[in-house]
């Protein structure tokens, strides 16, 4: 697009010569000069191929395109090639090389955690549904640790229920054991507490009646004795009577010295005895009670932590089985949408052949492996110079040619730059370059052909002045941070100086030295050499 506002702008004889072809050289670089000044950093080797180019095969065109421009016939004896000053648009770009890619990309990476090989693999640039298979990986390996893990996995799952049976069992052993402890426990209690409550007492009643039934048949035998000696005395008795008599009193009182004792026995040793006894009978039934449960406890407690251990090995040997069927079901990747299929590392640099995506390639985990990319909605990443970033700015228009598509004009806008640089690539890697992301306009972009990993000349437009006054980039001459042109009057070409403001590829703002409709010439260098020639001032 430079080169075809160019060439409207410049008078061109039919024939080109070898001079010709130096003084365009000299022109040229006087043009570089001039956009440095202007802070914009240009792509003078394909404006210089293709200005070459067009000044061997097009002479004809560019002749009459100086017809168009309003420049005159030169001087008699001398071939001056001139333009006219004009007041016209200007527009101040930006120009960088970028590469497309979709907006939106699938990118398909190797989820197997092992090191395998590819096996079958989809040409690159077929055009894959959704649900096609697009890459298959060795999976042999993974099938034999499989079926291992599957005899680990289910030795494991008889642990845990044999584990599990053997907790239900002890459970049950427990509460088998606690109830008949407690029930010990509370006949012991209740022993001691009947003892205490009625035992003792009625035993004690018992006492106190045979020792009162004692105590009256002594009563009685004292009162027969008497009786019975009395009766010896008045001779109604005889000495035997009386000696039993005697026998019988006797035997009483021996009997009411026994139940006496034995009252006086149990209330003060024996009863006592017998109750302290049936209390600790009770309390030795409670401590075995809390023995029987601690013990439990401890029991319960083992089949516990043998049974979450059986549980934690059963869940290690079912992840690994899950973790490998996993990666089994992995080794064959489908496309998750539509799309063309992009190897992931076709546009890398550097890479081997035998390491690039193909059957029989080892593939690490997360390796990168297949790309999708939409191609309904596309976008081009440029890098631009950190001279260039002042001028940029998101929302500017951006124009791009495809070396692919013709050289065909593709509008676009800038979405993105970013904020901080990065450095370059070799050989700059002491240069700092901004990434930028350029949307495209069409709205489907797949009928168009545009294919990622194709180049992209970009003209970023930063500035556009209406009816500005400006001359060819070639007519400016810069010396001594002045610049000047040779205007041409009918004593012939005259030094002037001016002052210039913007500039572009092609064209220079003038802001002060000359009017509108002035005849420049566009190869000052070659007028030069008459150093007498005085410089006049507007």
């Amino acid at each position: 697009m430079s080169s075809d506002r160019s060439s409207d702008e410049r008078n061109v004889p039919g024939d080109a010569t070898t001079d010709e072809a130096r003084r365009d050289h000299q022109s040229s670089e006087e043009m570089n000069l001039v956009s440095s000044s202007s802070g914009l950093l240009r792509n003078r080797r394909r404006w210089l191929i293709g200005f070459a180019v067009g000044a061997v095969l097009l002479g004809a065109v560019v002749t009459t395109s100086a017809r168009k421009r309003g420049a005159v016939s030169p001087p008699a004896g001398s071939e001056l090639e001139t333009a006219s000053v004009k007041r016209a648009a200007l527009t101040v770009t930006v120009e960088a090389e970028g590469v497309l890619e979709s907006c939106s990309s699938e990118t398909l990476i190797s989820q197997v955690e092992w090191r395998t090989k590819i096996i079958t693999l989809v040409p690159e640039g077929t055009e894959v549904e959704r649900g096609d298979v697009l890459c298959e990986l060795d999976a042999s390996k993974l099938t034999t640790k499989l079926d291992q893990r599957r005899v680990y996995l289910t030795r494991a799952e008889a642990g845990l229920a044999r584990a599990r049976e053997e907790f239900e069992i002890q459970k049950l052993r427990n509460d088998r054991n606690i109830a008949n402890t407690r029930m010990q426990c509370e006949l012991a209690q209740l022993e001691a507490e009947k003892y205490v409550e009625a035992e003792f007492e009625q035993q004690q009643n018992k006492l106190d009646g045979a020792r009162t039934i004692a105590e009256q048949e002594l009563t009685r035998s004292q009162a027969a004795y008497d009786f019975t000696q009395r009766l010896s005395r008045k001779g109604y008795s005889n000495q035997t009577d009386v000696e039993n008599a005697r026998v019988g009193l006797f035997k009483s009182q021996i009997e009411y010295n026994v139940a006496n004792d034995e009252r006086r026995l149990h209330g003060e040793f024996t009863g006592i005895s017998r109750r302290a006894q049936l209390e600790a009978i009770a309390q030795q039934r409670r401590g075995e009670l809390d023995r029987v449960k601690q013990r439990a406890e401890l029991a319960m407690l083992q089949r516990e932590v043998s049974l979450k251990a059986n549980q934690r090995s059963v869940m290690a040997h079912r992840r690994q089985f899950d973790r490998i069927q996993r990666n089994i079901e992995a080794c064959t990747i489908q496309a998750p949408r539509a799309g063309v299929v992009v190897y992931a590392d076709s546009r890398r640099s550097g890479v081997r052949k035998e390491d690039r995506i193909q059957p029989g390639v080892d593939v690490r985990y997360r390796q990168r492996l297949i790309e999708l990319p939409d191609m309904a909605h596309m976008q081009c990443t440029a890098r631009f110079h950190e001279s260039q970033i002042t001028f940029l700015s998101e929302g500017q228009p951006v124009i791009m040619q495809l070396d692919a598509a013709d050289n065909e004009d593709f509008v676009g806008e800038l979405a993105h730059v970013s904020a901080l640089p990065v450095r370059g690539e070799w050989p700059h890697n002491e240069q700092r370059f901004y990434d930028a992301v350029v949307d495209i306009a069409d709205e489907d972009t797949r009928e168009l052909g545009l294919m990622p990993g194709l180049t992209a000349n970009l003209e970023v437009e930063v500035e556009r002045h209406e009816s500005v006054l400006q001359v060819p980039a070639d007519a400016v001459i810069n010396s001594d941070d002045e610049h000047h042109v040779y205007v041409l009057s009918d004593a012939g070409p005259q030094p002037r100086q001016v002052l210039i403001d913007r500039s572009n590829d092609t064209s220079v703002e003038i802001v002060e030295g000359l009017l509108e409709g002035e005849l420049v010439v566009l190869d000052p260098q070659a007028l030069q050499a008459d150093d007498a020639v005085e410089i006049e001032d507007f």
